[in-house]
């Protein structure tokens, strides 16, 4: 049961029905004692701006962020962890009074679980995909030493990412 006192959170994207964050997330809460409440969020392209200023204006808490929006979510915020900063994309913000503080959790967590099973600096990688996620791995992969060969459906998207990161492209 919610409440006046129900803390509100989400999960922005395009298309999101099938996230299956909303139920984690709710578990999660559960298993806490938590009285918060985890919601799918669509939101086309165009409208992400205006979406994420309704959300902070309604007092949402928290939001993550999927495809297509991390980077777009990234240029919303009004400020930004060092790796989100680095890699021009978010997947996690943070409700503060004068707009959204922007996390980017990817790169770090790809690195630790790459890290316990024995992949590290000098490991060659093909990192799949050229959107915010995949900004953020390459960023991080290349910070741990790894050596990254990259590729992408669309060439021209694939090839700019490569060059940003200074990595291959395939």
């Amino acid at each position: 049961m919610t409440s006046g006192r129900t803390a509100v959170y989400g999960i922005v994207g395009w298309p999101v029905a099938h996230s299956l964050s909303p139920a984690m997330q709710r578990a999660a809460f559960t298993f806490h004692g938590l009285d918060a409440v985890y919601v799918p969020l669509p939101v086309a392209a165009e409208r992400l701006e205006v979406g994420l200023r309704g959300a902070h204006a309604l007092h949402l808490r928290g939001l993550n962020v999927t495809i297509p929006h991390k980077e777009g979510a990234a240029a919303a915020c009004v400020r930004l962890d060092p790796v989100a900063a680095a890699v021009g994309a978010v997947n996690t913000l943070r409700r503060v009074d004068e707009g959204w503080e922007g996390f980017n959790t990817d790169a770090t967590a790809l690195c630790e679980l790459l890290a316990e099973v024995g992949v590290g600096a000098g490991a060659r990688v093909l990192l799949v995909g050229a959107g915010g996620a995949a900004r953020a791995i390459g960023f991080g992969l290349l910070e741990a030493g790894a050596r990254v060969l990259l590729t992408n459906r669309t060439r021209d998207k694939g090839l700019l990412l490569a060059r940003q990161l200074g990595c291959d492209f395939v």
